[in-house]
């Protein structure tokens, strides 16, 4: 290997430069342009070089200082031609992205990197170089290549990087070097030294930083730098932080003390961020190059290629260090805005020096030129001192904290998994859950005769069943539903189960049906107990699938998973799907809101009292009404049938129907209308209501003009009950009705002992007189029973003059109907 640069500033120089070579037209070989100049001047350069090296892969970019040796140069562009004897190149460029770690593997596989492959010089522009998880990939693969380089400065003609013959903005450019003889070695020279431990930005804005560690800015620096005393600027400043992110280092320097006592940096410092105070002499950087030197001098490299920081440009001991490398070899470089560099992994440093050092031929027995011997400093040793120092404090307190941090995963691990099986426990399966996907399904399985197994044969016993069932569900379960399962103890002898699948709900459902079954029917071998030769056990699911349940919260899942599965149980079944609870869990939530509707209503006084008129047969005289229920909220009223089923059963429907008697009293006192009030069974056997209704009988004149209408049903536990109270009301004077005669529960035994004054035939048997002839002819024969009960009889839901009519005909006594009359308020 062979490296010739040379500096020019126009193409007529280069020319010149290029008849001088010495170098066979179409030689294989690397070149790098180091330019200050604008991109169409490289363009002319590149063009011309591609004349005199049609083989050579070219790459570039734009610095505002280059070097040949000790000399520094701006204004020009600095071409390196490396002649190669043995070594093959590739090349490519990749785009910045959000995904920097794909798109590192994809510059990977486009160099080809294998185990030839020595050295990787890149050059970036800012925008693509600030993040670095695109060099993990670097880190990450088997043979793991440094890669040197820097990223490119804004010259004020444009910031670029060049790949044969094309300008790039936003991109990373590359050349790997390929070769069993090729060796490359790189090291990094790092001016600013980290003194002290970490510590965190607790507030800040922008470049502003208030505290750090929660100690005033200012305080801070006093603390540290001169034992709490008060502490110049100037101080201050020479002692930045040191930000470390991922795979770089920044430096951010102090610029000014506010009022406050707040410090103002050159950068942005967000809240949370580790910094370390650093600090920087000449004389450590220079000491670290002269050792660095004579350790590559051993390496007789052929060629060296200097990747330096443009901050450290106007360092006094820049020319040195240069001339330091150039008594070792021919020494070329840059001064960039980042250099590449890996030591244990890839990084980006700043205000660094760095090399790469080439050799293609074997290493010669003859001792190296370089003999520099170093001039003693007490300041390196006292820094390395130092150093060394805090690395043993550091080492010291990982150890602390690895300790703390293995007994700290002792006890999580007690924390998150369960004692019995081993398992991971409900808290990690809603980690888990936290990140489930539409085509995941939930189940959750229950052993029901745990506590018999326990009661009959031992608490060690159970405790051995539930790690022998968890066993097999964890090595079976995944068979049945064809799909790998995560497999989770939720609690007592119940399980979790997470597994991903697009097959239908039908299908899994058998799949788990078939489970279940097939595990009932295994012989698990009791703990200790050699008379007897197995155990069963009884098995319970739940199922939920996340496309039924897209917007329902984690921990909803689990429990509408745990109620399906308590309903399975309930049923008797194997397995319940909690989307066919769906249509339950939305009455149940209907009935919630209806009972606190009722709620309000009865607080609110928003209990109506409606009347629908019945008439006598023929004269189509008003003799009665019954009074009807209706609640208002919201200035909507809403009948019986919508609001009823929701507190039937419940103390409050006791309280809404003695509120409905009240209010009906109070409107029937001022008149003397006769009326009805509907009873339910529950209105029969509650106290308070009963004891209602009494006193409010007593007040009437004429008792005789209420009538109370009871429901027949099967409902009614005690019969002798009910024609008890219904005797006492009769004795008051009141009349006993009986409704909905003929509904499909209906005990003429019962409704002969009842006696009542008036049967009312339901409504679903008159509806249809008119059309269809069993409905007429069995509501004939009803009429003549009740006629012969001597009841009177009122026909329902008389709707149109057709069924009038009829009902008429057949001998009714009353009528009642939206013909005639419909239901309207009774509320003044």
């Amino acid at each position: 290997m062979q490296t010739l640069s040379f500096s020019v500033q126009g193409l007529k120089q280069l020319k010149e430069e290029c008849d001088s070579l010495s170098i066979e037209l179409g030689t294989a070989c690397l070149i790098q342009l180091f330019s200050s100049q604008q991109p169409e001047i490289v363009d002319e350069y590149y063009a011309y070089l591609q004349h005199f090296f049609p083989n050579a892969e070219v790459i570039g970019l734009s610095v505002i200082h280059s070097s040949i040796g000790a000399s520094i140069f701006t204004d020009s562009t600095v071409i390196s031609v490396s002649i190669l004897n043995a070594t093959q190149l590739t090349s490519a460029s990749v785009f910045h992205s959000q995904d920097e770690n794909r798109v590192g593997h994809h510059l990977l596989k486009r160099l080809s990197i294998d185990d030839k492959t020595k050295a990787i010089i890149a050059f970036g522009c800012h925008g693509s170089a600030s993040n670095y998880p695109l060099f993990d990939a670097f880190s990450e693969h088997e043979n793991q290549v440094p890669v040197s380089g820097g990223v490119a400065a804004d010259t004020g003609k444009g910031t670029w990087v060049f790949l044969n013959g094309q300008f790039y903005h936003d991109q990373i450019v590359a050349v790997a070097m390929h070769g069993e003889q090729l060796q490359a070695w790189s090291e990094a020279f790092v001016e600013w030294n980290p003194i002290g431990k970490r510590f965190r930005i607790t507030s800040s804005e922008g470049n502003v930083v208030r505290t750090i560690d929660n100690i005033l800015a200012y305080d801070f620096y006093c603390k540290y730098l001169s034992d709490k005393k008060s502490t110049q600027l100037s101080q201050i400043q020479a002692f930045p932080l040191m930000q470390e992110e991922d795979t770089a280092r920044y430096i951010n320097a102090v610029e000014e003390i506010t009022e406050e006592g707040y410090l103002k940096f050159a950068s942005a410092v967000p809240v949370g961020k580790e910094v370390r105070l650093c600090y920087y002499h000449p004389s450590l950087t220079q000491e670290q190059v002269n050792q660095g030197a004579m350790r590559l001098a051993q390496k007789q490299p052929e060629s060296i290629f200097i990747y330096n920081c443009e901050s450290r440009i106007e360092s006094s001991s820049e020319s040195t260090e240069l001339q330091t490398f150039s008594d070792i070899g021919p020494c070329q470089g840059i001064y960039g805005m980042g250099e590449f560099f890996r030591s244990h992994k890839q990084l980006i440093l700043h205000h660094s020096l760095t090399y790469l050092a080439l050799r293609e031929s074997e290493l010669t027995t003859v001792d190296p030129l370089y003999s520099h011997s170093p001039r003693e400093h007490n300041l390196t040793p006292l820094f390395s001192l130092i150093k060394n120092s805090i690395q043993d404090v550091d080492q010291m307190t990982l150890a602390m904290e690895k300790k703390i941090s293995d007994q700290s995963m002792r006890l999580m691990h007690t924390y998150r998994t369960d004692r019995r099986t081993g398992l991971f426990n409900r808290m990690v399966l809603k980690e888990r859950l936290e990140s489930i996907t539409r085509t995941d399904h939930l189940l959750s399985f229950k052993l029901t005769n745990l506590s018999q197994v326990n009661e009959k044969y031992g608490y060690q016993v159970g405790d051995k069943l539930l790690q022998d069932v968890s066993h097999y569900l964890d090595t079976h379960l995944s068979d049945a539903v064809h799909t790998p399962i995560e497999l989770y103890s939720i609690g007592i002898a119940e399980w979790g189960v997470v597994f991903n699948s697009d097959t239908n709900s039908e299908v899994l459902r058998k799949y788990i049906t078939d489970f279940i079954e097939d595990i009932e029917h295994f012989s698990f071998e009791p703990y200790g107990l050699s008379d007897v030769d197995y155990l069963s056990v009884s098995i319970s699911g739940g199922l939920i699938s996340r496309r039924d349940f897209i917007n329902t919260a984690v921990e909803e899942l689990i429990l509408k998973t745990v109620e399906a599965r308590r309903i399975a149980m309930r049923r008797n079944r194997h397995l319940c799907n909690a989307r066919d609870l769906l249509k339950e869990e939305r009455l149940r939530q209907s009935q919630l809101d209806w009972l606190t509707s009722v709620n309000r209503a009865i607080s609110q006084k928003g209990v109506l009292v409606y009347g629908q008129p019945i008439f006598s047969a023929g004269e189509h005289e008003l003799v009665s009404t019954e009074c009807l229920m209706r609640i208002c909220e919201n200035g909507q009223v809403f009948a019986p049938g919508q609001f009823l089923p929701a507190v039937e059963g419940t103390h409050l429907y006791t309280r809404l129907s003695r509120e409905m008697i009240t209010r009906t009293f109070e409107i029937m006192q001022s008149n003397d209308m006769d009326f009805s009030i509907n009873l339910s069974p529950q209105d029969l056997m509650s106290d308070r209501t009963l004891d209602l209704l009494e006193s409010s009988i007593i007040r009437l004149d004429n008792p005789f003009r209420v009538g109370f209408e009871v429901l027949e049903t099967e409902q009614i536990q005690d019969y002798d009950r009910m024609i008890e109270v219904c005797n006492h009301f009769k004795r008051l004077g009141a009349r006993i009705i009986v409704d909905d005669f003929g509904s499909g529960y209906s005990n003429v035994d019962e409704i002969m002992k009842l006696e009542p004054q008036v049967i009312k035939l339901d409504g679903s048997i008159i509806k249809n007189v008119h059309q269809d002839k069993r409905q007429r002819l069995i509501s004939q024969q009803m009429v003549q029973l009740c006629h012969a009960l001597e009841a009177k009889v009122v026909a329902e839901f008389v709707h149109n003059k057709e069924v009038c009519d009829i009902v008429e005909d057949m001998g009714v006594d009353y009528l009642q109907g939206y013909f005639l009359g419909a239901p309207k308020s009774l509320m003044q």
